[in-house]
């Protein structure tokens, strides 16, 4: 079974806080919306918060299930209302399985680079070419909606920081809230 990962970069919009009990309940809403298309195996979750800019924000979403959209797992109700909270940036996907990142370190630095780090593999962490598909569109392993731009993601946990940042800019996120769901709890 093929194993993706959508991390998505987005920014907290002005007079909203991350502690707000509504995001948490949206974030616990969107995540039971989101295990009713899950293959059974559990997918993972993860919402960081960078460490340099605190209103970008990094969702990190490991799945099983590559043909449906991520407008196809959650409702636009949903949606309108996590566009509420925050404003999106970008969004990748990568054919790689979640739980080859370091996320559970709890703090992680990220590459977003447009070229692949030289002798990527003996960097910290995990990389992979990552394509840029629009938010709430489209199947999520590109299907019909043509290429997307290809970017390089480089993920490490903060020991590694240091090292990865040769390649490039990097930005350190701190997680803030973590879930693995398994749809057959969900339902």
């Amino acid at each position: 079974m093929d194993c993706h990962t959508k991390i998505w970069l987005a920014t907290l919009n002005k007079g909203h806080s991350m502690i707000e009990t509504v995001f948490s309940g949206l974030w616990a809403e969107t995540l039971v919306a989101d295990a009713s298309h899950t293959s059974g195996n559990g997918d993972h979750y993860a919402l960081f918060q960078c460490d340099e800019q605190p209103d970008l924000l990094a969702i990190i979403v490991g799945y099983h299930s590559p043909k449906t959209s991520l407008g196809e797992r959650i409702s636009e109700k949903t949606a309108a209302r996590l566009l509420e909270f925050v404003t999106h940036k970008e969004l990748y996907i990568l054919d790689m399985n979640v739980q080859e990142l370091p996320l559970d370190s709890g703090n992680i630095a990220m590459l977003v680079s447009e070229s692949q780090p030289g002798d990527s593999g003996s960097l910290p962490g995990r990389g992979e070419w990552g394509k840029s598909v629009p938010f709430l569109v489209g199947p999520a392993d590109g299907g019909d909606e043509g290429e997307g731009k290809r970017t390089w993601i480089h993920v490490a946990s903060s020991e590694g920081a240091d090292q990865l940042g040769q390649w490039g800019i990097i930005k350190n996120f701190s997680k803030i809230l973590e879930s693995h769901i398994d749809s057959q709890a969900a339902e």
